[in-house]
């Protein structure tokens, strides 16, 4: 008598089960990369009714990066002016280049304790301060008749220029919802790159209306 053997097929049970097991493993993985975002950023992923920009913190963006624009615009606008205060103060050309020596030292020198004025003051504390070097600057460089007068004008423009910008980029990565960031980070380097882009042209504009 001859034995007939049937395949033994897995149960329906044993599907179902290694089917709950494929489709587990997404879940687990979106926990997973939930669970390294808190531990990353602190806190669970914003919801999207939260990723609206506040009107404040746009105004607040929008002042720090017009007074980093502006000090960068200065700094190339001055190139095309060495002759016109060559002509004013007497100087020669190794000495009117301090105008833009100095400023980029000063600035150089004032980003990178940038870090320590935000954690040591509040935002406002130190926007304040940048504001008032910056305008002090300006004021002086309006009375300067000398040229050591033009050169303390920008060192202090050159304090505020240096506090300004790297303020702006700690605006946004601490203030701004996360979703935003690279959104709100594009339009700050744009402020950043524009502004020597134009300062030769309006230097030399400002020299033809003279």
């Amino acid at each position: 008598m001859s034995h007939i053997t049937v395949p033994v097929s897995a149960s329906p049970s044993s599907k179902q089960a290694s089917q709950l097991n494929d489709s587990s493993q997404p879940d687990e993985r979106l926990q997973e990369e939930e669970t390294y975002i808190q531990d990353e950023w602190g806190g669970s992923p914003a919801p999207a009714a939260n990723d609206r920009v506040p009107g404040y913190l746009i105004g607040s963006i929008g002042a720090v990066g017009s007074l980093a624009f502006l000090g960068i615009l200065t700094e190339t606008l001055m190139t095309v002016l060495f002759p016109e205060l060559m002509r004013e103060f007497g100087v020669s050309t190794a000495t009117v280049q301090w105008v833009t020596t100095i400023y980029l030292l000063v600035v150089a020198a004032t980003m990178p304790i940038s870090g320590f004025l935000t954690r040591r003051f509040t935002l406002k504390t130190v926007f304040v301060a940048a504001v008032t070097f910056a305008v002090v600057g300006s004021l002086v460089m309006l009375v300067s008749v000398q040229f050591w007068l033009v050169l303390v004008a920008r060192v202090l423009q050159g304090i505020g220029s240096g506090i300004a910008t790297p303020l702006m980029m700690n605006i946004i990565l601490e203030q701004a919802p996360r979703t935003k960031i690279g959104k709100l980070m594009g339009i700050g380097s744009l402020v950043i790159t524009v502004a020597p882009a134009i300062g030769p042209t309006v230097g030399g504009a400002d020299c033809r209306i003279e």
